[in-house]
Formats: C-alpha cells, sequence, structure tokens
C-alpha cells in the first residue's frame, strides 16, 4: 500500500485510529485507485474494524467487508443509511455529486469515512469540493486529507532512448529546478506496445494534501478571479504550490524508472 511514502502511512494511520473525519482518495478512475481503495480495507480488517463499503461497480471482494451495490438510486441516500449502521469504518467508492459530498462531510462528523473522488489530482479534488459549497466543512477541519494517486508509464528497458525536450517541456524542469536532469522516453518497440509480460508496468506514485493548509490560498486565488474556470484556477495553483505527487514523478522519471514523457504529459502550461 505505497508503505514507503511517510505521508501515505501517516494518512492510513490516522484513518485507522481517529474517531471521525472524511478521508478522501482521488485520482483518475482506474485499476490503481481500485485496487489502493480494497487494500485500504483489507488493512483495517486486519486491525480489527468493521467496515461498511457503499459501491457502484464493485470489482472485488473482500472477505469480512460488507459491500452493498448501490443501484439506480442516489449514493447520498446510502450513506445516510451506512451512517445509522455505526460501521468502523464507511466506504464511499464514488462522489458523483455535491450532495453525496454533503452526505459524506455530515457523516464525517460521527464516524470515520474513507471517500472516493474522480480528478487529476489532490489540488483538483479540493477545488471540486469547494465549488459544491463545502466550504463549512472544510474549514471546519472535518477533511483529514486528500490522498491523490497518479500512474505513470513505466519505461521501457528494451527501447529507452533520451527524451528530446520540447520548448514547454524545459521550462518546466527549469521552474522544478530538473533543467540539468537527462530524461529518458520509451521509443516504442514490440516489448512495450504489446501490453504482454515484457512491456514495463505502470508506477503508481502518491500525494497526501493538507486541505487545511491549501484552502487560504486556493480561496483566495479563487477571489482575485472568480470568473476562472476550475481547471484554469487549478493550473494557476499547481504553479506555486509545486505538487509533489509531479516532484515525485520527475525524480522517477531522473532514476530512468517511469517514461519522462508520461510524467510531463500531467504538468500544467507555463
Amino acid at each position: 500500500m505505497l508503505e514507503t511514502y511517510t505521508d501515505v502511512k501517516a494518512w492510513v494511520e490516522s484513518l485507522a485510529t481517529e474517531e471521525k473525519g472524511v478521508w478522501i482518495l482521488t485520482g483518475p478512475a482506474d485499476a490503481a485507485r481500485g485496487r489502493f481503495y480494497y487494500a485500504l480495507f483489507e488493512h483495517l480488517l486486519s486491525r480489527g474494524k468493521q467496515g461498511l463499503s457503499l459501491e457502484r461497480k464493485p470489482f472485488a471482494h473482500v472477505r469480512g467487508l460488507q459491500q452493498v451495490n448501490v443501484v439506480e438510486r442516489p449514493m447520498s441516500d446510502a450513506v445516510a443509511e451506512g451512517v445509522e449502521q455505526a460501521p468502523d469504518i464507511l466506504g464511499v467508492s464514488e462522489m458523483e455529486a455535491g450532495r453525496d459530498a454533503e452526505l459524506a462531510f455530515l457523516a464525517g462528523a460521527r464516524l470515520p469515512v474513507l471517500a472516493v473522488l474522480t480528478s487529476y489530482d489532490s489540488l483538483s479534488a479540493l477545488g471540486w469540493l469547494l465549488e459544491r459549497r463545502l466550504r463549512s466543512p472544510l474549514k471546519a477541519g472535518l477533511c483529514k486529507g486528500i490522498l491523490a494517486l497518479r500512474a505513470f508509464d513505466g519505461l521501457c528497458e528494451h527501447c529507452a532512448e533520451h527524451y528530446a525536450l520540447k520548448p514547454a517541456d524545459a521550462k518546466i524542469l527549469a521552474a522544478w529546478g530538473f533543467s540539468e536532469t537527462p530524461l529518458f522516453a520509451s521509443a516504442g518497440c514490440d516489448a512495450c506496445r504489446s501490453g504482454g509480460g515484457d512491456a514495463p508496468p505502470r508506477v503508481v506514485v502518491p500525494e497526501v494534501l493538507d486541505a487545511m493548509e491549501h484552502l487560504p490560498p486556493f480561496l483566495a486565488a479563487a477571489e482575485r478571479a472568480p470568473a476562472l474556470a476550475a481547471d484554469a484556477r487549478r493550473d494557476e495553483m499547481m504553479k506555486s504550490h509545486k505538487p509533489l505527487i509531479l516532484r515525485r514523478g520527475l525524480e522517477l522519471a531522473a532514476a530512468r524508472k517511469v517514461d519522462a514523457r508520461s510524467v510531463l504529459r500531467a504538468f500544467p502550461a507555463i
């Protein structure tokens, strides 16, 4: 469960030990995020916790976990019912609408809630919550941290070559202190195109965002440019915040563990 990352370890430990709050898991809706969600519950169950997971499309069964398939009704209704069962941990496998998030935070005032939100990264998730008028529970400290996962393409050992930087890439690397770092990318060969056993595996990189710490600058940015689209505001925030998830991606690219092209695609334009 990405135990080598100290911020992830602290986030998981707080979920296992604190009595209430909302822990948000975010990132693209891919297999990596789903596997981590179920691995979290396996870990929590191993520590004697009782879990209830509300799911739209369950793709794994976890022994000892109560899994409820929520179909043809709002997730918010299922959250309200789930709170009444008083599990040790309530899982919401997908917050699809503002009402789902509102109910998740109301539940978090009573018990620990693990809530999943589809977004690019932690800043996007924070922006999504603010657009749904959830400023009050965020200011109250109910959000215990936003864990974002991003999977980057592995570097193919068969066709790795020096990555020829585009002008935009060079500007990004200079701004992030990687201008002198040689980077490599997969040229594309039969092994990495096959998707089989010889293809390089994708590498999952995490980041934990402290919502309380980043809420004030995010609100200030919104007040300076209220008409700015959410994605554009995120890009502006990223230039000053320098998300750890992207720095870790660059570090892995420098170590020739991931494809540099895959990492640089995740950066906003400078």
